[in-house]
């Protein structure tokens, strides 16, 4: 399932405490800052960016696939992954 927050900060941390196996989309609208992150990323976690995390959407799910699709219909396939999430080896 699909969750989406914007504005929302309180939905989307409640979401991130209640779905740690979960992933993130950063919509920003950008082909650079448009990212995917497990939901434990460090990054989504920031002090700095408490309190206005969902001024800029954050796309939620359990199922990375679901997402996958769900970033690639949003953004054209412009988005790529976080490079502190997932490593290349």
């Amino acid at each position: 399932m699909i969750n989406k927050f914007h504005k929302d900060e309180n939905g989307y941390e409640n979401w991130l405490f209640n779905n740690k196996q979960g992933y993130v989309f950063n919509h920003f609208g950008t082909v650079e800052m448009n990212k995917m992150h497990h939901a434990t990323c460090y990054t989504l976690h920031t002090v700095k960016h408490q309190g206005s995390r969902t001024n800029y959407e954050k796309i939620c799910s359990l199922d990375y696939k679901e997402l996958e699709q769900e970033a690639n219909r949003v953004t054209r396939n412009q988005w790529s992954k976080c490079k502190s999430c997932f490593k290349t080896v």
